[in-house]
């Protein structure tokens, strides 16, 4: 085998970046190039379904759920006389649980993620930051504690004062700014812009709350820590001589302390320059941008932070290459790489969505801004609103990505050239596919001489990872996993000769390594089954969460590690007995039923063949790395065939049942009662302890009273979503059960 020696300086391919990541030496090995092939790899998901029972079976029990199952755990239904919810043994503190109580629904999931990967002095500082956060502040607070690296927001536990100031500076730029306007919902916030087409025309444009929070909320630009910064060294520093990017790129002027001059020579910044302010430079101005291409005059909002760039920045660069905005500023110079980090700064500053392409490959970087599309940018070459330049510039364009603040790139390169797809598939040694391998793409320079990693992404659960790749160049890969590599470390190996527009290349490896698996077969369901009780479940798991790290290292040592949530996961689903539950519980062999392995959903219909506890697992212990999304409806019935209907009734529940739990709307609340028994009520408390609705019983000659509560107080007035506890005694024995209203 030839082996085939070139250097990669990823310090060299960032060059205009200031990114610092250290020289490797990267290796080819071999061609597999004839190994790849044309078309898409099947799905090896599935979906367990049994078919209803005819027979006449009472509702006497159910329970939903819907939430995150983690890699190597399990959610775990109990079975006997009614439901009991197991969940994982981990829990957070009581601040960060109230914390992801109070927040949008759409934020609980990430925020008590990211809380189960802090330390429990981390979950109560944030916690209650975001418990003590004033409206309107409180879901941008709770968005970035929910997506910014743990490692990141330890730096910040003394004093996380700053991502309360990162939502306060957004509100303060609201009412100066006449093109954008913050737009409320009862449980999120975005923006509406106006735009004109050549004077002409003007429409307003809301844009998706995503947009919003990762695009403009959110304090990480690229590979920078979020940090008050000292302009004048470039250090970190408190408050006031350490400044925040986005009050200082907005609201003040920066006055240069020495003369800068362009490398060609034809532009300068003199000592004692005096920026112009952005935000006057923005005041009064009606549109976000005109429709022009490439042009400054009279063209919004993106015209005039534009020449603002030009006026405030020449294109040179000495030994320092920031990458904190608030010195680039100071410094008033740089490359492509600080001009773009400026341009991030200044457009979230001044509430535009606003990103940083980056193609290693070709050592070059830029912006783009988002409307109703995201639209190519860049400043320092008067580039707005277009994307064909760099091609024209004699470049094939490899495999530009766009940076997510918390760490997480995505491919943009059908924006800048002819396309072609690359599908990695990777699995174990006995073709099990492995989530959580990291998969890089490398490729060759503009000279085609040199090789560079072009970009990464992380396998999901069905061990693929797709890339949108550029034509008429070649492509290497590697991989990077728990459970084994390959090729050997320092090594890459073709998979591509030169890509072909329109082309779908998929290439697979099966690593050394073994994915882990639950040691289950088929249990017999016995002849004469005792046939009292059934459970029907139906489950879907429609998202997963794969996890990876970014490449870049900020100035904490940090390589910030994302949560990027993926529609489509799956699980392991079965049934079994106390024995065997037993037995799993220890690692040994066991037996269940209605197994499903690597099952996306699941509609399920057991009857229960013999007496005592049964299980329903829901595991995802099978993944290395990525988590899932589950939900799941599970309803107990009993046969009361032959059986006293008083005595069935009074054995199908021992507590207090809620359902749904947690609800929105309506909630129905069933406990049991004592024949003949008059007065009873149940009484809702808040966390505090103060009661805030109590629901009569009404008299009812079943043993089972059931009760609906509509979500509302004494008075009437609708309840916030959080956690409440229902209360109810009789016969000297008392409940207590746990409710939740969201929304």
């Amino acid at each position: 085998m030839m082996l085939i020696y070139l250097l990669i300086s990823l310090s060299s391919v960032s060059e205009n970046r200031g990114i610092t990541v250290p020289i490797q030496e990267l290796k080819v090995s071999g061609d597999e190039t004839d190994r790849v092939t044309i078309g898409n790899f099947p799905s090896k998901r599935g979906k367990i379904f049994s078919a209803k029972d005819k027979a006449t079976w009472d509702l006497i029990d159910s329970l939903y759920f819907y939430g995150r199952v983690p890699s190597d755990d399990k959610w775990v239904i109990m079975i006997d006389s009614n439901l009991n919810l197991l969940p994982p043994s981990d829990t957070l503190v009581s601040a960060a649980q109230q914390a992801v109580e109070s927040c949008s629904e759409w934020l609980k999931l990430p925020l008590e993620d990211n809380f189960f990967r802090m330390n429990t002095t981390n979950q109560g500082i944030y916690g209650n930051l975001i418990l003590s956060t004033s409206y309107p502040y409180t879901d941008e607070v709770a968005f970035c504690v929910a997506h910014i690296d743990p490692q990141i927001l330890n730096h910040y536990a003394s004093d996380p004062f700053i991502l309360v100031e990162n939502a306060e500076r957004i509100y303060n730029a609201d009412p100066l700014l006449d093109y954008v306007e913050l737009l409320e919902y009862p449980d999120y916030t975005t923006a509406r812009y106006k735009i004109s087409d050549h004077g002409i025309d003007t429409t307003d444009v809301e844009i998706p709350r995503d947009m919003y929070y990762w695009n403009i909320v959110h304090p990480i630009l690229s590979d920078e820590a979020p940090l008050y910064i000292n302009p004048a060294t470039g250090n970190e520093a408190s408050p006031p001589t350490g400044v925040f990017w986005r009050d200082y790129i907005f609201n003040y002027p920066d006055t240069a302390e020495v003369t800068r001059i362009s490398h060609s020579g034809n532009d300068t910044i003199f000592a004692g320059f005096v920026s112009p302010i952005l935000k006057d430079e923005l005041s009064g101005e009606q549109i976000l941008w005109d429709r022009k291409t490439d042009t400054t005059t009279n063209n919004g909002a993106i015209g005039i932070i534009t020449k603002w760039i030009q006026d405030v920045m020449v294109f040179n660069s000495g030994a320092e290459r920031p990458i904190q905005p608030v010195r680039i500023y100071h410094m008033h110079w740089g490359r492509c790489g600080e001009h773009a980090d400026l341009t991030a700064a200044a457009g979230r500053a001044s509430l535009i969505p606003t990103n940083e392409p980056l193609t290693m490959c070709n050592d070059h970087t830029w912006n783009e801004w988002y409307d109703e599309e995201w639209r190519g940018w860049e400043p320092v070459n008067g580039y707005v609103n277009s994307t064909h330049h760099y091609e024209g510039w004699g470049w094939d364009i490899v495999l530009p990505f766009n940076f997510r603040g918390d760490g997480w790139i995505w491919d943009v390169t059908e924006r800048y050239s002819d396309i072609c797809t690359l599908t990695v598939q990777v699995n174990d040694n006995k073709g099990f596919p492995v989530d959580g391998a990291m998969v890089k793409v490398a490729s060759t320079d503009n000279s085609g001489a040199y090789l560079y990693y072009a970009g990464w992404h992380y396998t999901d659960s069905d061990g693929k990872a797709d890339f949108i790749i550029g034509d008429n160049k070649p492509y290497y890969a590697r991989i990077d996993s728990d459970i084994g590599y390959y090729p050997d470390s320092g090594y890459v190996v073709q998979v591509i000769s030169n890509s072909v527009p329109g082309n779908h290349y998929n290439w697979s490896h099966n690593l050394t390594g073994s994915m882990p698996g639950l040691p289950v077969s088929e249990a017999t369901y016995p002849s004469q089954p005792d046939s009292t009780f059934k459970v029907e479940i139906d489950f879907c798991v429609p998202d997963e969460i794969i996890y990876g790290n970014t490449l870049f290292q900020n100035e904490l040592g940090v390589k910030s590690r994302f949560a990027r949530y993926a529609a489509r996961g799956n699980i392991e689903f079965f049934i079994c007995d106390s024995v065997n539950h037993s037995l799993y519980g220890s690692g040994a062999p066991f037996v269940a039923f209605n197994i499903g392995e690597d099952v996306d959903s699941g509609d399920v219909s057991f009857v229960i063949p013999t007496a005592g506890k049964w299980y329903t697992v829901f595991s995802n212990e099978d993944a290395l790395v990525n988590g899932g999304i589950c939900s799941f409806t599970v309803k107990l019935y009993q046969n009361s065939t032959g059986i006293d209907e008083d005595i069935a009734r009074e054995d199908a529940i021992s507590g207090i049942n809620v359902y749904p739990n947690p609800f929105i709307n309506t909630a129905v609340i069933r406990c049991p009662i004592s024949k003949n028994t008059d007065n009873l009520s149940i009484q809702i408390y808040d966390l505090s302890g103060r009661l805030i609705r109590q629901l009569p019983i009404n008299n009812s000659r079943s043993p089972i009273a059931e009760v609906r509560w509509d979500g509302s107080d004494n008075n009437g007035r609708p309840i916030s979503s959080g956690i409440y506890f229902c209360r109810f005694k009789t016969e000297g024995h008392e409940f207590i059960e746990k409710i939740i209203k969201i929304k």
